[in-house]
């Protein structure tokens, strides 16, 4: 059989309020600190080959904060942070960088494919720009999973720093396999959602493919 290989999709530890938010793309909070040292001491126990972030500035924040404690603790382990667009939340180019006070157009949108999941509202994209729910559900978490299971990762452990969208997806995925209906697909969607620094973990090996090992673990942050 296969060696296993072991991806964790960490969400990034907690943002400030929307109303304190300049945009999507904001550092954690003021617990986040506490949040970010305690899923690095998870990760101490048996420490990650290979450590990866999303390029947004909350998952690398905690990233980075992981890297550190493996070097000046001494790990054998010391990856470095590689950080790559594939793990960045959905893609929504007229959102990023505005005040949550500009979005109601956005919300508006997002709220009407959750309540109203048909073929059409799926493949919708916010003002025909960024990606749709399907084009993240069947072509970006598509290539995540691809790019895990490519030798040069096999029997690796993972961590990725990530957001709540793309992890639920990720399950979602594995859970339903390419070709849900849009109901089936947005009602699992919604019910993936994790917490918070909460942890993710999934296996994969050749013979059994995906497999979830532990979801929305917090354990560690109490």
């Amino acid at each position: 059989m296969s060696a296993q290989t072991i991806v964790t999709f960490v969400r990034h530890p907690a943002t400030p309020k929307k109303e304190e938010k300049q945009g999507p793309n904001t550092k954690f909070g003021k617990n986040g600190k506490k949040d970010a040292f305690l899923i690095a001491s998870y990760f101490l126990q048996d420490p990650p080959d290979h450590i990866m972030s999303s390029e947004y500035l909350r998952a690398q924040e905690a990233a980075f904060i992981l890297r550190n404690r493996l070097r000046h603790q001494g790990s054998a382990k010391k990856p470095d942070v590689t950080i790559s667009p594939l793990f960045n939340e959905i893609s929504r180019p007229l959102v990023d960088g505005k005040p949550f006070s500009e979005l109601d157009d956005y919300f508006q949108w997002r709220n009407n494919i959750i309540h109203h999941p048909t073929r059409q509202n799926i493949r919708s994209r916010f003002k025909n720009t960024g990606e749709s729910y399907w084009d993240l559900f069947d072509m970006r978490i598509g290539l995540i999973l691809d790019l895990f299971s490519e030798p040069q990762y096999s029997g690796g452990k993972i961590a990725v720093f990530t957001h709540s969208q793309l992890i639920a997806m990720v399950k979602t995925r594995i859970e339903l396999g390419q070709s849900p209906s849009p109901e089936k697909l947005m009602l699992t969607f919604n019910r993936n959602f994790p917490d918070y620094s909460s942890i993710n973990t999934f296996s994969f090996t050749k013979e059994g493919g995906w497999t979830d090992v532990d979801y929305n673990y917090t354990k560690h942050l109490k």
